[in-house]
């Protein structure tokens, strides 16, 4: 098995330990707030897209690389694919709620038109 240890910036200014184990699957933890309950939090995201900003320590490129090479071989992609297209599915719903919002908001401005049957 292979380990691999970066460091992800905190909003505090310290860091985060973001903790790969690669055999034949991948496991990834964190030890912040959220890491240690096993929730889905931005050091492990950003360190898994390759963001090179959220990396305190800048020698830890190299290490990141080559995250980035095991992470393309791995099925992660197919699972973010999925994530963003269920974000853009919430954003359009929410359209959706807004404009259906203001329909109603006019609607008992300007009057309801009265029905005999419901």
């Amino acid at each position: 098995m292979k380990t691999i240890n970066l460091k992800a910036k905190s909003s505090s200014g310290d860091h985060y330990q973001v903790v790969f184990e690669i055999d034949d699957v991948i496991k990834v933890t964190c030890n912040c707030k959220a890491g240690i309950f096993s929730k889905l939090c931005k050091h492990k995201t950003g360190i898994i897209s390759g963001d090179r900003n959220l990396l305190y320590d800048l020698t830890e490129e190299p290490l990141l690389d080559e995250l980035m090479m095991i992470m393309r071989r791995s099925g992660y992609n197919i699972l973010s694919k999925e994530l963003i297209d269920a974000q853009k599915d919430v954003e359009t719903a929410k359209k959706q709620v807004n404009k259906v919002k203001h329909k109603i908001e006019q609607a008992l401005q300007k009057g309801i038109p009265m029905t005999i049957d419901n």
